[in-house]
């Protein structure tokens, strides 16, 4: 979930872009989002750490990788990343940066 939909915010299209961090993780890290934390009081301690703008880590391997396909989901991770909602790359943003780098990848 988003920091918005936790601090009860107006809900707005920037949802469905924070929710595609999730899916651009879990192609980078092969973990699901806040994976460690497990059972209710995780639950609970992932809601308070996305409230207060805390992000799951990323391995500096995957951080510091030259593969471009993992630079690429990087960058799009860190659009979709963004606390205030505002501020947050849209949709079209994060699929047209997307689209640039694979035909650069082509």
């Amino acid at each position: 979930r988003s920091p918005e939909e936790y601090a009860q915010r107006p809900r707005t299209s920037a949802i469905d872009v924070w929710a595609l961090d999730s899916i651009f993780y879990h192609m980078l890290t092969g973990k699901k989002v806040w994976s460690e934390k497990k059972g209710w009081s995780g639950l609970l301690e992932s809601r308070k750490l996305t409230i207060e703008g805390n992000l799951p880590s990323i391995d500096g391997a995957i951080l510091n990788s030259t593969d471009p396909v993992k630079q690429a989901l990087k960058k799009a991770l860190d659009m979709c990343y963004i606390y205030e909602p505002s501020e947050r790359g849209t949709a079209k943003e994060v699929a047209t940066y997307l689209e640039k780098r694979y035909e650069d990848l082509k």
